[in-house]
């Protein structure tokens, strides 16, 4: 299932995969799907790392799907045509929609509730705050990890942040982290998501602290798709 929208896409299993069904596939194939993929990284490689002046973006993606350009236009890319005239080069960038307006922040954060509720069956881990939540959406890792003095935890607990799926997501949302607190009291509101008591043992006790989860209805919202 691909979603242009998502950040990724979901491989789903069907009923001979589900059956284990084993699937003869000659080792030709497998030698020459790994060269052709091999060969797709190295293009890909190059450019990201390897253009320059005299290079034609356009031409090189072309090529990776093994087709080829026959008549570029006159201005075609910053590399082969460095003094190009850009459609936008003279709107301000204030007048730009915000990214977030693009995704719609309120499936997002859906979403973001959603994987953080699955913390939940990882013995190594449990669902974060809310705060913590709009930070990690909101990409300022350093900022959720500054409360621990130790820098060698610290410094996992960043990583950690930063591993998820939704980090970032929605930096450069006007007012930042309280606007994505104020998401999530909204769709607390709407009914779609709730906060969950989360508890699990300290040194000297048992810690204790609310963290959001959906609700029926936010994972019906989830699994739609639809942006409200």
């Amino acid at each position: 299932v691909y979603r242009p929208w998502d950040r990724g896409y979901i491989l789903e299993g069907q009923e001979k995969l589900v059956a284990g069904h084993n699937i003869k596939v000659e080792q030709s194939q497998i030698q020459n799907l790994e060269r052709q993929m091999l060969k797709n990284l190295q293009r890909v490689i190059r450019y990201a790392e390897n253009l320059g002046a005299g290079d034609c973006r356009r031409e090189h993606v072309v090529r990776y799907f093994d087709e080829t350009l026959q008549n570029p236009p006159a201005a075609c890319c910053d590399l082969c045509h460095p003094n190009m005239t850009l459609p936008w080069q003279d709107i301000p960038s204030e007048t730009l929609p915000d990214l977030p307006s693009a995704v719609n922040p309120d499936y997002m954060v859906l979403r973001a509730v959603q994987w953080n509720e699955s913390l939940n069956d990882d013995q190594y881990a449990k669902p974060y705050t809310e705060k913590t939540l709009a930070k990690i959406l909101n990409g300022d890792a350093f900022a959720a990890a500054q409360f621990e003095k130790d820098p060698i935890k610290r410094l996992r607990r960043i990583r950690r942040l930063e591993s998820s799926p939704f980090y970032n997501v929605l930096q450069g949302i006007r007012g930042g982290e309280k606007a994505i607190v104020a998401i999530v009291r909204r769709l607390e509101q709407m009914g779609l998501i709730q906060q969950q008591s989360i508890s699990f043992p300290s040194g000297d006790g048992a810690v204790t602290y609310t963290a959001p989860i959906l609700s029926q209805a936010g994972t019906a919202q989830v699994v739609s798709g639809k942006y409200f």
